[in-house]
């Protein structure tokens, strides 16, 4: 009885107009799709933190902290350019490329910050403009994270229109 009643409703649905939306199969592997992106991120973060560590990288020497702070602040503007350029484009393979890029470049000044704030934290407090700016790439990452989860609804809202 219960498909009959749903064929009725369908019926009247299409007789007053309505839109009739119909149940769409899961996307296939979409936590694990978005679980990488931030996977590869931490990864990304937690390499070059460790690498600086290992190096022994502190320095009294003003251009590497300039330099940090460039290579960093470039990195969230490529950054929030990939993820203002995948919020345009139609979610193919290049949208996908954006949303990686933006998760690595949020990995970048994450890492860029903090290493900042371990190397050059010259008398011994803590810095809150670096440990926001951390965060700030932390950010980055995770709305990378959700724009891969956009793009693949609106992977699935394409299928489903064909």
């Amino acid at each position: 009885y219960a498909r009959v009643w749903c064929v009725y409703e369908a019926f009247l649905a299409y007789k007053q107009e309505k839109i009739i939306l119909t149940a769409t199969p899961p996307i296939p592997h979409k936590k694990q799709r978005v679980t990488g992106v931030l996977f590869m991120s931490a990864t990304t973060f937690v390499g070059l933190v460790t690498a600086s560590v290992l190096a022994d990288f502190k320095t009294d020497d003003s251009r590497a902290e300039v330099l940090i702070f460039v290579a960093g602040t470039t990195a969230f503007g490529v950054g929030l350019l990939a993820l203002l350029v995948a919020s345009i484009m139609k979610p193919w393979c290049l949208t996908r490329i954006c949303v990686f890029l933006a998760a690595e470049c949020g990995a970048i000044v994450a890492a860029a910050r903090l290493v900042s704030l371990l190397g050059f934290n010259r008398d011994g407090v803590m810095r809150f403009d670096m440990l926001v700016d951390a965060l700030l790439g932390c950010s980055l990452s995770a709305a990378a994270a959700a724009a891969e989860y956009d793009r693949l609804f609106q992977l699935q809202a394409i299928e489903q229109k064909q």
